[in-house]
């Protein structure tokens, strides 16, 4: 990873992506931090990216880093170097991660209320009914952003050949979709409709998601479209 190239970029005047090419089993997917400053002046890190030494001047010149999120059991890849480089920072956990990290020092496990540090810029909640991870998904207020992780993806035609492929085999190419594999996980729909019915009454325009293009406007439309299956018998 020495050579990784991380694109860093702004949505909002309080709001970045950090992306950067994550290949699993060959086939390229990507992977995206999303980065806000608190109303604090500290830095909040949601899924964290590979820190490269540019990445890491881009940070510290907008605030110091303070938290780091790992929303799902699978983001937690890079959170080592992080608790490293910024030790200052609170690494916090999605629930049954801190089992699966026992080399990581977790200052807490993430909740289905926001927490009082972020809870003037950021609202959360946990997305039940999965078996395979309970995800956190974030709403930056200002930005009207919703925040997720793997609960889904949007691979356009623009990414590579196998990616495309791939994409196509989870239902999610070139648009807003859940993979199959997230589809067979829910075992407890009901669970799962309640968390999407809090989702859906927040107000958000764009949707980031961990892997895929982002929805930069229309995104409450289509995530209740992409889980329209939720509702069938």
């Amino acid at each position: 990873m020495k050579d990784v190239n991380v694109a860093f970029r702004s949505l909002h005047k309080r709001m970045w992506v950090a992306e950067h090419s994550l290949k699993l089993a060959g086939i390229d997917f990507g992977r995206r931090m999303t980065v806000v400053l608190l109303s604090s002046g500290e830095l909040w890190l949601h899924s964290v990216a590979y820190l490269t030494p540019e990445l890491r001047e881009k940070l510290d010149a907008i605030g110091p880093v303070r938290f780091v999120i790992s929303p799902n059991r699978f983001h937690h890849r890079y959170m080592r170097h992080y608790q490293k480089v910024y030790p200052e920072a609170q690494l916090l956990a999605s629930p049954g991660l801190p089992e699966r990290r026992k080399d990581l020092s977790f200052s807490g496990t993430l909740g289905d209320e926001s927490d009082p540090s972020w809870t003037m810029d950021l609202d959360q909640i946990a997305f039940y009914g999965n078996r395979l991870s309970t995800e956190i998904v974030f709403l930056h207020r200002a930005s009207r952003s919703l925040i997720l992780t793997d609960l889904c993806f949007n691979l356009p035609p623009s990414r590579p050949l196998f990616t495309r492929f791939a994409a196509r085999a989870l239902g999610v190419y070139n648009r807003l979709g859940v993979s199959w594999t997230m589809r067979r996980g829910m075992s407890d729909r009901d669970a799962a409709r309640t968390s999407l019915a809090r989702i859906l009454a927040w107000d958000f325009d764009r949707v980031i998601v961990g892997h895929g293009d982002i929805v930069e406007t229309g995104g409450r439309e289509q995530l209740e479209q992409a889980f329209a299956w939720l509702a069938e018998p």
